[in-house]
């Protein structure tokens, strides 16, 4: 079998794919192979089509929540989720071939497949008929997570976040296993379209990344919507069906057990380092359950001639799109420059797109007290506030965390309808260390949700 060379093999097309065209461009012969059609998990199955899928819920919500104050409801538009769904698929079907054109316009060769390693700076990659041979100088890893395995009767009997948005229809009854950022989001969003929503959820409360109090003030207010119900503490045991119905057995941990009929089942119950496959240890690429071991360059520990980043490296980071595109960054310049590049990991922004949003960045209250830092924490339940109150909002708040006697910002949270956007001023002034003073000192426009910043940073 032949082998084609190159200077650089980058498996996975995702964001953390990114040093494959850095690297071209200095003059690398690049390859970048995917056994699925080329834009990673953001583009084609998580964060775009869902925050495309979220457009509607919340024009839905906005027409609920104003039902009564200016704006009658039996004369709203109805849910029509195939509209939604072919909405979505306006922007992310053209996606894959985009991205071959860009390949072919920047000199990168892609080779559609799986690829598996035969030696340490060799790649195998077949797709059907016999397999093809690429030799590396360099090799990136960039091929994200997938769905952990459920290890309970039944469990294949849960579609994944995958399937949900290619649903053509959203039956009556659905429940999602897992308390995290697909469930929660997922949930939030069927529930607008008419269905009953159960997320079963193994902790005290979900979404277990962002504030505590704030999620409360979620789980409190989307609790009284009559399609959404939460069950905490629970973990799902087994599923039956029986003609189409699907009987969901939750045990709690107290022991007790509860059975929920559902006509879909979700698994949002967490995603593991996708890594199946890949023949690592033949490449001599140590790796565990939580990903490829790299070291602060992510460098593979054991092959120093392998690179991983993004949701299949083991950082300790999150799996965020933020993660996977700051670390893509940093590898290709470690590759061009030498290992120059680490990332830092105590300034991350995420925002859950729940509905209202919730949203975090720099430390968290008890990360900071953990820590031994000297802090002062400010939260605040908002919904008479303005911002919130003028769109009739149920659930909102924030919690801001400065450090005494420097008076440095920390810290920032917030659950509202402007949270994914506002958390990025704070994320801003946590980067550059800045103070209280110095965002209180801005004149804001009025009435805007940065004019209440003199209010929230007092």
């Amino acid at each position: 079998m032949s082998s084609q060379q190159f200077d650089l093999i980058v498996i996975g097309t995702g964001i953390a794919s990114l040093p494959a065209r850095r690297c071209v461009k200095e003059g690398w012969k690049v390859a970048l192979v995917d056994s699925r059609p080329p834009g990673g998990t953001c583009a084609l199955r998580g964060c775009t089509p869902k925050k495309m899928l979220r457009t509607g819920a919340l024009v839905l919500d906005f027409l609920h929540r104003m039902d009564g104050h200016g704006v009658d409801v039996t004369q709203a538009p109805r849910p029509n989720w195939p509209g939604l769904v072919a909405f979505k698929d306006s922007y992310t079907d053209p996606i894959p071939g985009n991205n071959k054109g860009i390949y072919e316009k920047m000199g990168i060769q892609f080779f559609p497949g799986h690829a598996s390693f035969v030696d340490e700076h060799t790649v195998a990659v077949k797709n059907g008929g016999d397999p093809v041979e690429l030799q590396g100088r360099k090799f990136v890893l960039a091929t994200g997570a997938r769905p952990s395995p459920l290890e309970f009767p039944g469990a294949d009997l849960a579609i994944t976040s995958d399937d949900f948005i290619h649903l053509k229809q959203l039956p009556p009854r659905i429940v999602f296993i897992g308390g995290g950022f697909i469930s929660m989001e997922f949930a939030h969003l069927a529930a607008r379209y008419g269905s009953h929503c159960t997320v079963v959820h193994p902790r005290e409360r979900p979404l277990s990344p962002f504030d505590p109090e704030l999620v409360d003030l979620l789980v409190a207010a989307s609790s009284k919507e009559e399609n959404l119900e939460y069950l905490a503490d629970s973990r799902v045991s087994e599923i039956r069906e029986v003609k189409g119905v699907y009987t969901v057995v939750a045990r709690s941990e107290s022991g007790a057990s509860r059975e929920i009929e559902a006509d879909l089942v979700v698994h949002g119950a967490g995603r593991i380092p996708n890594l199946e496959g890949l023949a690592l240890d033949v490449a001599g690429v140590p790796h565990t359950g939580r990903g490829v071991t790299v070291n602060e360059y992510l460098q593979s520990t054991g092959n120093p001639d392998v690179y991983a980043a993004g949701d299949c490296a083991d950082t300790g980071r999150p799996h965020l799109s933020l993660v996977a595109s700051v670390e893509g960054q940093a590898v290709a310049r470690n590759l061009l420059e030498g290992n120059v590049a680490t990332v830092r990991g105590d300034e991350l922004t995420s925002v859950a797109f729940t509905l209202p949003a919730i949203a975090s960045c720099g430390l968290g209250e008890k990360e900071a007290r953990e820590r031994g830092l000297d802090v002062e924490v400010k939260f605040m339940e908002t919904t008479r506030w303005f911002t919130n109150r003028h769109v009739n909002e149920p659930a909102a708040g924030f919690k801001i965390i400065h450090e005494k006697g420097t008076d440095r910002l920390l810290g920032a949270h917030f659950l509202g309808h402007h949270c994914e956007e506002f958390i990025n001023l704070f994320s801003l002034a946590i980067h550059h260390g800045m103070k209280r003073s110095d965002m209180k000192g801005v004149l804001y426009a009025h009435p805007s949700a940065a004019s209440d910043l003199a209010r929230i940073l007092g």
